[in-house]
């Protein structure tokens, strides 16, 4: 059997084009099995919006990693996407910041690297040129913990 605890990353976007974290990370997510990922990624004005999950794999060292990157959104369009963290398979590349946002964003846009997160992750935003104001960005982290 199992059980679900659902998160709900959100926060506005950057108003102009430039790299942001948005809203607060979500952490306590090590006793969980696997993920569903829900979400509604909405352009900002006048210019696009490419929106990444980082998952934080040395808090000691302040290394936070790309764990998804949603296809990129036209300004002022919404569009929804759904994502599992099961299985990839694939070796990808992927970026590294710190809790700073110091560092680079890298994984490819419409890819997820899949497997487990660890404890902690976090959403960033990156407002593309020409972004005159931010919008509402919002994912759903479904978590499903296994029950023996």
């Amino acid at each position: 059997m199992m059980r679900r605890k659902q998160f709900t990353l959100t926060g506005t976007s950057p108003a102009s084009a430039t790299t942001a974290a948005v809203g607060a990370a979500v952490g306590g997510l090590d006793r969980f099995s696997f993920f569903e990922i829900d979400a509604i990624v909405i352009g900002g004005t006048g210019g696009t919006i490419d929106l990444y999950l980082q998952r934080q794999v040395d808090k000691t060292n302040d290394i936070w990693l790309d764990w998804v990157h949603f296809p990129q959104v036209a300004a002022a369009t919404t569009k929804r996407y759904t994502v599992s963290s099961i299985g990839n398979g694939s070796i990808v590349e992927v970026g590294q910041m710190n809790t700073a946002l110091s560092g680079s964003l890298v994984l490819a846009a419409n890819t997820c690297v899949g497997g487990h997160p660890g404890d902690a992750v976090r959403l960033v935003a990156v407002g593309g040129a020409g972004t005159s104001a931010g919008a509402t960005q919002t994912v759903y982290l479904s978590c499903f913990e296994e029950l023996t």
